[in-house]
Protein backbone atom coordinates (compact mmCIF):
# COMPACT_ATOMS: atom_id res chain seq x y z
CA UNK A 1 0.00 0.00 0.00
CA UNK A 2 1.33 3.51 -0.70
CA UNK A 3 -0.17 6.59 0.79
CA UNK A 4 -0.09 10.51 -0.04
CA UNK A 5 -2.02 13.13 1.43
CA UNK A 6 -5.39 14.53 0.10
CA UNK A 7 -6.01 17.49 -2.08
CA UNK A 8 -9.38 19.18 -2.65
CA UNK A 9 -9.58 18.17 -6.25
CA UNK A 10 -9.64 14.29 -4.88
CA UNK A 11 -13.18 15.43 -3.18
CA UNK A 12 -14.69 15.96 -6.40
CA UNK A 13 -17.30 13.19 -7.40
CA UNK A 14 -20.98 11.93 -6.41
CA UNK A 15 -20.74 12.31 -2.54
CA UNK A 16 -19.21 15.45 -2.46
CA UNK A 17 -21.49 17.18 -5.60
CA UNK A 18 -23.48 19.57 -3.31
CA UNK A 19 -20.07 21.08 -2.06
CA UNK A 20 -19.16 22.19 -5.47
CA UNK A 21 -22.61 23.71 -6.44
CA UNK A 22 -21.92 27.16 -5.11
CA UNK A 23 -18.84 28.12 -6.04
CA UNK A 24 -18.67 30.94 -3.62
CA UNK A 25 -20.47 29.32 -0.47
CA UNK A 26 -17.58 30.11 2.10
CA UNK A 27 -18.83 26.91 4.50
CA UNK A 28 -18.73 24.92 1.67
CA UNK A 29 -15.20 25.41 0.95
CA UNK A 30 -14.48 25.67 4.51
CA UNK A 31 -15.76 22.12 4.59
CA UNK A 32 -13.83 21.13 1.49
CA UNK A 33 -10.61 22.40 2.77
CA UNK A 34 -11.14 20.70 6.39
CA UNK A 35 -12.04 16.99 4.95
CA UNK A 36 -8.98 16.87 2.57
CA UNK A 37 -6.31 17.99 5.35
CA UNK A 38 -7.52 14.87 7.19
CA UNK A 39 -8.04 13.12 4.21
CA UNK A 40 -5.20 10.57 2.28
CA UNK A 41 -4.99 8.69 -0.82
CA UNK A 42 -4.31 5.11 -0.63
CA UNK A 43 -3.55 3.46 -3.46
CA UNK A 44 -2.92 -0.85 -3.05
CA UNK A 45 -1.82 -3.58 -5.75
CA UNK A 46 -4.05 -6.29 -7.31
CA UNK A 47 -5.66 -8.93 -5.19
CA UNK A 48 -4.82 -6.49 -1.92
CA UNK A 49 -7.46 -6.50 0.81
CA UNK A 50 -8.62 -3.08 1.52
CA UNK A 51 -11.02 -3.38 4.46
CA UNK A 52 -11.94 -6.82 6.41
CA UNK A 53 -15.14 -8.23 7.78
CA UNK A 54 -15.83 -7.25 11.53
CA UNK A 55 -12.86 -4.58 11.84
CA UNK A 56 -13.32 -1.58 13.53
CA UNK A 57 -15.22 1.20 10.85
CA UNK A 58 -14.03 4.17 11.79
CA UNK A 59 -13.45 5.93 8.44
CA UNK A 60 -14.74 5.45 4.60
CA UNK A 61 -13.74 5.01 1.09
CA UNK A 62 -14.34 6.07 -2.30
CA UNK A 63 -13.19 4.23 -4.90
CA UNK A 64 -11.16 6.96 -7.21
CA UNK A 65 -9.32 4.91 -9.40
CA UNK A 66 -9.07 1.01 -10.25
CA UNK A 67 -12.16 -1.87 -9.76
CA UNK A 68 -12.71 -3.70 -6.16
CA UNK A 69 -15.39 -6.22 -4.85
CA UNK A 70 -17.26 -6.36 -2.12
CA UNK A 71 -17.14 -9.78 -0.70
CA UNK A 72 -18.62 -11.70 2.33
CA UNK A 73 -15.43 -13.78 4.14
CA UNK A 74 -16.48 -18.19 2.78
CA UNK A 75 -16.57 -20.61 5.31
CA UNK A 76 -13.87 -23.64 4.34
CA UNK A 77 -14.87 -24.83 1.73
CA UNK A 78 -16.74 -22.88 -0.21
CA UNK A 79 -17.22 -20.04 -2.82
CA UNK A 80 -16.76 -16.63 -1.53
CA UNK A 81 -19.92 -14.39 -2.29
CA UNK A 82 -19.91 -10.90 -4.25
CA UNK A 83 -21.86 -8.31 -2.98
CA UNK A 84 -20.89 -6.06 -5.66
CA UNK A 85 -18.64 -4.63 -7.74
CA UNK A 86 -17.20 -1.08 -7.18
CA UNK A 87 -16.11 1.23 -10.36
CA UNK A 88 -14.55 4.92 -9.91
CA UNK A 89 -16.85 6.62 -7.47
CA UNK A 90 -18.15 3.92 -5.38
CA UNK A 91 -18.47 4.90 -1.41
CA UNK A 92 -17.74 2.22 0.44
CA UNK A 93 -17.86 1.35 4.26
CA UNK A 94 -19.86 4.23 4.67
CA UNK A 95 -22.02 2.37 7.23
CA UNK A 96 -20.07 1.73 10.22
CA UNK A 97 -19.24 5.16 10.45
CA UNK A 98 -22.90 5.84 10.91
CA UNK A 99 -23.50 3.28 13.03
CA UNK A 100 -20.35 2.31 14.76
CA UNK A 101 -20.64 -1.31 14.00
CA UNK A 102 -18.14 -3.84 12.75
CA UNK A 103 -17.54 -3.65 9.13
CA UNK A 104 -20.18 -6.16 7.42
CA UNK A 105 -18.01 -7.05 4.41
CA UNK A 106 -14.30 -7.41 3.07
CA UNK A 107 -13.28 -5.25 0.10
CA UNK A 108 -10.70 -6.52 -2.29
CA UNK A 109 -8.98 -5.51 -5.14
CA UNK A 110 -9.64 -6.48 -8.64
CA UNK A 111 -7.12 -4.37 -10.54
CA UNK A 112 -4.12 -1.52 -8.81
CA UNK A 113 -6.69 0.80 -7.38
CA UNK A 114 -6.34 4.72 -5.43
CA UNK A 115 -9.15 5.17 -2.83
CA UNK A 116 -9.80 8.29 -0.90
CA UNK A 117 -9.77 7.76 2.97
CA UNK A 118 -11.70 9.82 5.19
CA UNK A 119 -11.73 9.73 8.76
CA UNK A 120 -15.13 8.62 10.08
CA UNK A 121 -15.95 11.28 12.59
CA UNK A 122 -14.37 14.14 9.68
CA UNK A 123 -17.39 13.14 7.54
CA UNK A 124 -19.96 13.16 10.39
CA UNK A 125 -18.86 16.93 11.50
CA UNK A 126 -19.22 18.03 7.40
CA UNK A 127 -22.47 16.24 6.98
CA UNK A 128 -23.88 18.14 10.30
CA UNK A 129 -22.84 21.09 8.81
CA UNK A 130 -23.93 20.39 5.14
CA UNK A 131 -27.10 18.17 5.62
CA UNK A 132 -27.01 17.65 1.70
CA UNK A 133 -23.96 15.28 2.07
CA UNK A 134 -26.33 12.56 4.14
CA UNK A 135 -29.29 12.76 1.35
CA UNK A 136 -26.18 11.77 -1.36
CA UNK A 137 -25.20 9.10 1.28
CA UNK A 138 -28.31 7.70 1.72
CA UNK A 139 -29.32 7.49 -2.17
CA UNK A 140 -26.43 5.22 -2.16
CA UNK A 141 -27.49 2.97 0.19
CA UNK A 142 -30.80 2.79 -1.32
CA UNK A 143 -29.62 2.45 -4.55
CA UNK A 144 -27.81 -0.59 -2.95
CA UNK A 145 -30.46 -1.63 -1.24
CA UNK A 146 -32.77 -2.50 -4.32
CA UNK A 147 -29.80 -4.11 -6.32
CA UNK A 148 -29.87 -6.49 -3.43
CA UNK A 149 -33.60 -6.75 -2.94
CA UNK A 150 -33.29 -7.99 -6.76
CA UNK A 151 -30.59 -10.33 -6.55
CA UNK A 152 -32.36 -11.87 -3.96
CA UNK A 153 -35.44 -12.20 -5.67
CA UNK A 154 -33.90 -13.42 -8.53
CA UNK A 155 -31.96 -16.47 -6.37
CA UNK A 156 -35.23 -17.46 -4.56
CA UNK A 157 -38.06 -16.66 -7.53
CA UNK A 158 -35.67 -18.59 -10.98
CA UNK A 159 -33.78 -21.15 -11.89
CA UNK A 160 -30.41 -21.12 -13.41
CA UNK A 161 -31.75 -19.99 -17.04
CA UNK A 162 -34.06 -16.85 -15.39
CA UNK A 163 -30.76 -16.53 -12.96
CA UNK A 164 -28.09 -16.47 -15.77
CA UNK A 165 -30.68 -14.17 -17.80
CA UNK A 166 -31.40 -10.97 -14.64
CA UNK A 167 -27.49 -11.47 -13.64
CA UNK A 168 -26.28 -10.36 -16.71
CA UNK A 169 -28.73 -7.80 -16.47
CA UNK A 170 -28.07 -6.87 -12.53
CA UNK A 171 -24.54 -6.66 -13.28
CA UNK A 172 -23.62 -5.25 -16.49
CA UNK A 173 -22.45 -1.68 -16.23
CA UNK A 174 -24.80 -0.45 -19.46
CA UNK A 175 -27.77 -1.17 -20.43
CA UNK A 176 -29.48 0.05 -23.91
CA UNK A 177 -33.17 -0.66 -24.87
CA UNK A 178 -32.75 -1.36 -28.80
CA UNK A 179 -36.83 -2.05 -30.49
CA UNK A 180 -37.69 -5.03 -28.36
CA UNK A 181 -34.25 -6.09 -27.60
CA UNK A 182 -31.86 -5.18 -24.56
CA UNK A 183 -28.36 -4.55 -25.30
CA UNK A 184 -25.56 -4.95 -21.74
CA UNK A 185 -22.07 -4.28 -22.42
CA UNK A 186 -19.90 -4.69 -19.36
CA UNK A 187 -20.54 -7.58 -17.92
CA UNK A 188 -18.60 -9.40 -15.63
CA UNK A 189 -16.37 -11.82 -16.45
CA UNK A 190 -19.41 -15.26 -15.67
CA UNK A 191 -17.16 -16.28 -12.29
CA UNK A 192 -18.32 -13.12 -10.80
CA UNK A 193 -21.68 -13.62 -11.90
CA UNK A 194 -21.62 -17.15 -10.58
CA UNK A 195 -20.29 -15.81 -7.39
CA UNK A 196 -22.52 -13.23 -6.95
CA UNK A 197 -25.46 -15.18 -7.36
CA UNK A 198 -24.17 -17.84 -4.87
CA UNK A 199 -23.72 -20.60 -7.55
CA UNK A 200 -21.06 -22.41 -9.72
CA UNK A 201 -19.21 -21.02 -12.94
CA UNK A 202 -20.50 -24.03 -14.51
CA UNK A 203 -24.16 -23.29 -13.90
CA UNK A 204 -23.84 -20.03 -15.24
CA UNK A 205 -21.89 -21.17 -18.21
CA UNK A 206 -24.05 -23.84 -19.24
CA UNK A 207 -27.52 -21.76 -18.84
CA UNK A 208 -25.57 -19.08 -21.19
CA UNK A 209 -25.09 -21.79 -23.73
CA UNK A 210 -28.46 -22.92 -23.48
CA UNK A 211 -30.26 -19.54 -23.68
CA UNK A 212 -28.27 -18.96 -26.80
CA UNK A 213 -29.54 -22.16 -28.48
CA UNK A 214 -33.09 -21.33 -27.18
CA UNK A 215 -32.69 -17.87 -28.94
CA UNK A 216 -33.18 -15.72 -25.66
CA UNK A 217 -29.71 -13.92 -25.98
CA UNK A 218 -26.79 -13.44 -28.63
CA UNK A 219 -23.64 -13.27 -26.95
CA UNK A 220 -20.31 -11.32 -28.45
CA UNK A 221 -17.61 -12.57 -26.39
CA UNK A 222 -13.78 -11.87 -25.95
CA UNK A 223 -11.85 -15.42 -24.97
CA UNK A 224 -13.67 -16.30 -21.87
CA UNK A 225 -15.43 -12.22 -21.32
CA UNK A 226 -18.60 -11.40 -22.71
CA UNK A 227 -18.04 -8.29 -24.65
CA UNK A 228 -21.46 -7.51 -25.37
CA UNK A 229 -24.72 -9.01 -24.36
CA UNK A 230 -27.97 -8.63 -26.15
CA UNK A 231 -31.49 -9.60 -24.64
CA UNK A 232 -33.60 -10.42 -26.76
CA UNK A 233 -37.73 -9.65 -26.79
CA UNK A 234 -37.82 -12.99 -26.16
CA UNK A 235 -35.97 -13.24 -23.01
CA UNK A 236 -37.47 -9.42 -21.94
CA UNK A 237 -40.53 -10.85 -21.34
CA UNK A 238 -39.94 -14.20 -19.90
CA UNK A 239 -37.18 -12.83 -16.98
CA UNK A 240 -37.32 -9.36 -17.31
CA UNK A 241 -41.24 -8.37 -15.83
CA UNK A 242 -41.36 -6.12 -13.29
CA UNK A 243 -37.68 -5.76 -12.59
CA UNK A 244 -37.10 -2.42 -11.02
CA UNK A 245 -33.38 -2.25 -10.32
CA UNK A 246 -31.91 1.21 -10.44
CA UNK A 247 -29.98 1.69 -13.80
CA UNK A 248 -25.69 1.91 -13.76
Amino acid sequence: MRTRPAKEDDLKGQLFEPLFKEPNDKASQDILRKIAAGASIRTWDKGSSVLFEDDPGDFLFILLEGEAKVVLEPESGREELILAILKPGAVVGELSPLDAAPRSASVITLKQSEFLRIPGLLFLEAVRAKPELALTVIRHIGQALRNTNERLRTVSNYEADGQAVRGLFLFSEKREERSSEVVLTGCPPILQIAQMLGCRRETVSTAISELEKGNYLKTVRAGHSLKQVTLTKKAVNTYLKGLHAPMP
